[in-house]
């Protein structure tokens, strides 16, 4: 799997995503090649966490996007409790 050069600060949300779904593809192809159930389901489960990071990717690019429009969060002593 190679990693590549760029940082995230380097990359944004979308090709961070898109990047993280390749090692996703990557590990799902390594699972349907595994010569054990238990190296398949761990193949597998690493492809979710690769997925599970590029929808994140995804959400907080969204969000830093409409950040701009937002007013900003109180900081963390001026928050009520919940």
């Amino acid at each position: 799997m190679d990693t590549g050069t760029g940082t995230a600060t380097d990359l944004s949300a979308g090709l961070l995503a898109a990047r993280f779904r390749g090692y996703a593809g990557e590990c799902v192809e390594k699972a349907n090649g595994a010569d054990s159930i238990d190296d398949k389901k761990l193949h597998l489960n690493i492809a979710l966490a690769w997925m599970r990071l590029a929808r994140q990717s995804e959400e907080i690019g969204a969000m830093r996007a409409g950040a701009a429009d937002a007013a900003p969060l109180p900081a963390a002593a001026e928050r009520p409790l919940a």
